[in-house]
């Protein structure tokens, strides 16, 4: 099985999400996504909108599809299926994003991003 590192190695993003409302994440091809995106707008406090193509491009290639999109709660909020082409239109609720940063103000508990540099 094949995991997309872009999921699950995402640290980098943490110091910039105070201003963020939204992350696009890209496709990937394996079931465990869904549970990945939702760890990612829950640590991040963002809307995650996963585009992912779908349908056999060639003999050797063919794309997973669904498209999700998740709350800052890690609510799933739209999604497109597997198998056909699909468009999902997603309210952005910035109120629920403000009350949601507000009753767990995360990005206040976070230390420096010096922390993290990697050092010689």
């Amino acid at each position: 099985m094949c995991v997309c590192m872009h999921l699950l190695f995402f640290i980098s993003v943490f110091v910039c999400v105070t201003v963020c409302v939204f992350l696009h994440m890209p496709s990937c091809g394996v079931c465990i996504r869904q549970v990945l995106l939702r760890a990612r707008a829950i640590e991040t406090q963002c809307f995650v909108l996963a585009a992912a193509q779908v349908g056999r491009h060639h003999a050797h290639r063919a794309s997973y599809g669904h498209a999700l999109a998740v709350d800052p709660w890690g609510e799933l909020v739209g999604r497109c299926g597997g198998a056909e082409p699909g468009l999902a239109l997603v309210e952005i609720d910035l109120q629920k994003l403000r009350s949601v940063r507000r009753d767990m103000p995360v990005q206040q508990h976070r230390r420096e991003h010096s922390l993290y540099d990697c050092q010689d």
